[in-house]
C-alpha cells in the first residue's frame, strides 16, 4: 500500500473541511502540503445553510447565496408575530453552490489534494509523525486536524437534541410569501418535545420545509416524516413534486472535550464547538474558525497545533445565556412555545439577529432576559 506524505491531513471534506482548504487557498501564501479525505465518493445537494447578515457586509461566501429574507415569523395556534430588519437579512446558501465553489479552489491550488471515497480506519501517533490508515493509502502528516462526526457515544452526552427532517417542494399553485421566512411556525410543546415547522420560501410555488423537535431523546429524523406530511396537509399544501429531502440530528448543550486533541491532532467540527450550543447554527463559526486556522497554517511553521488548538467560539457572556437557555429546555421543555413566542414578540429583530449570529451587545442580552420568563431561567441559575 503506497504512502502519501502530507504537513497537514484533514479527514472529512464537509463545511469544516472544505472551508479550511478554501481559505487556505485564497491566502496563497506558505508552503504546507495539505490532503482532505473525504468517505463519500461525490458530493450532492444533500443540505443548506442559513445565518444572518448585515446588509452589505463583507462576506466571502456573498457570491453563493441563493436567497435571502428581511422578514422572518415566530407563530403559534393562536398569534403570528414579525420580525422585519432593515439592517440584517436571513441567508440561505444550498450546499450544491458552497461544495462547487470550495473544491474548484482547493483542486485550483496545488499545495492541497482532496481524495474522495477514502474512509479512514485507524490514526496512529509516533513521537514526531501522525500515520492516517484509509483502506486505500496509508497518509503520513505532522498535523490531523479531525472534522468529522462526533460517535454516537458523543452525542449521547448532549442534554437537548434538534432533529429535522424536511422536503423541498414545488407546487402547481401559488401557496408561498418568498418575502418572508417562517422560523418557527406552529410552535408546540410537552414535556417530551417542542416542535415547529421551519419554512424558506423561495418563490411562491418552491419551498422548503422542516418538520422540527427539540427533545431530551434521540430518535431518527426519518420518524418526522409522517409528522412533516400531516403539517403539509393540514395547510392544504399540495399536489407537489418533491425536488430533494434533507435531514439531520443538532446536539444541542455538547461540552466540547478538548483533551481528546493531542500535540499532532486536533478534533474539529461538532467535537470543537462550532455549532451554537443553543441554536444549532453554525455556518459563521466555521467560516471564522477556518480563517484563523488556514492563517495560522500559512505563516505558522511549527510542527504541532498549538497555534490553532486555543481558538474560542463564544464569549463568557453568551456562554452563560445559551447553558441557561439548555437547561431551561433540558428540564421544562413544555416551556418551550412559551419561551420562543416570546423572544418573537418582545425582542427587536435587529437584537434577534445580533444574538443569532454571536454578536449581542449587552443591551441585546438584557432584552433577552426580560423576554423571556424569569422563574424557569432563575431555577436553572441557582442549579448552576
Amino acid at each position: 500500500m503506497a504512502e502519501i506524505y502530507s504537513d497537514v491531513i484533514i479527514i472529512g471534506g464537509g463545511c469544516s473541511g472544505l472551508s479550511l482548504g478554501y481559505y487556505y487557498a485564497k491566502n496563497n501564501i506558505g508552503h504546507k502540503k495539505i490532503t482532505i479525505l473525504e468517505e463519500r465518493d461525490e458530493y450532492s445537494n444533500d443540505k443548506s445553510w442559513c445565518f444572518w447578515l448585515k446588509n452589505n457586509s463583507d462576506f466571502i461566501h456573498r457570491d453563493i447565496i441563493n436567497k435571502t429574507w428581511k422578514v422572518w415569523r415566530f407563530s403559534n395556534s393562536k398569534s403570528i408575530y414579525k420580525h422585519q430588519s432593515s439592517n440584517f437579512e436571513y441567508c440561505f446558501i444550498p450546499s450544491e453552490d458552497f461544495y462547487n465553489k470550495t473544491t474548484e479552489a482547493i483542486y485550483k491550488d496545488k499545495r492541497q489534494n482532496v481524495l474522495l471515497n477514502e474512509s479512514v480506519k485507524t490514526i496512529k501517533f509516533t513521537e514526531t509523525n501522525s500515520y492516517v490508515h484509509t483502506e486505500n493509502h496509508i497518509l503520513k502528516s505532522k498535523i490531523v486536524i479531525d472534522t468529522r462526526p462526533i460517535l454516537k457515544d458523543e452525542y449521547m452526552e448532549a442534554p437537548v437534541f434538534q432533529i429535522f427532517f424536511g422536503l423541498e417542494i414545488e407546487s402547481e399553485s401559488n401557496l408561498f410569501n418568498p418575502e418572508e421566512a417562517g422560523l418557527m411556525e406552529d410552535l408546540q410543546s410537552s414535556r417530551e418535545r417542542i416542535s415547529f415547522l421551519y419554512i424558506l420560501p423561495f418563490s411562491n410555488n418552491r419551498a422548503l420545509l422542516e418538520y422540527t423537535i427539540f427533545s431530551n431523546n434521540l430518535i431518527k429524523p426519518e420518524y418526522l416524516k409522517d409528522s412533516l406530511a400531516n403539517n403539509l396537509n393540514s395547510r392544504n399544501i399540495g399536489p407537489y413534486k418533491i425536488l430533494r429531502s434533507e435531514s439531520g440530528v443538532l446536539p444541542m448543550g455538547l461540552k466540547v472535550n478538548a483533551c481528546k486533541s493531542k500535540d499532532f491532532y486536533l478534533r474539529a467540527g461538532i467535537a470543537s464547538g462550532n455549532l451554537r450550543t443553543s441554536t444549532g447554527y453554525g455556518f459563521l463559526r466555521i467560516q471564522r474558525w477556518a480563517k484563523h486556522v488556514a492563517l495560522n497554517l500559512s505563516e505558522n511553521n511549527s510542527k504541532d497545533i498549538s497555534a490553532i488548538r486555543n481558538y474560542y467560539y463564544d464569549n463568557r457572556k453568551q456562554q452563560f445565556f445559551d447553558s441557561l437557555l439548555i437547561n431551561v429546555l433540558k428540564n421544562d421543555m413544555h416551556l418551550g412555545e412559551n419561551i420562543f413566542l416570546n423572544i418573537g414578540r418582545k425582542m427587536s429583530a435587529d437584537r434577534f439577529a445580533r444574538f443569532m449570529s454571536d454578536a449581542a451587545q449587552a443591551y441585546d442580552y438584557f432584552s433577552l432576559a426580560m423576554s423571556v420568563p424569569k422563574l424557569p431561567f432563575l431555577k436553572a441559575l441557582i442549579s448552576r
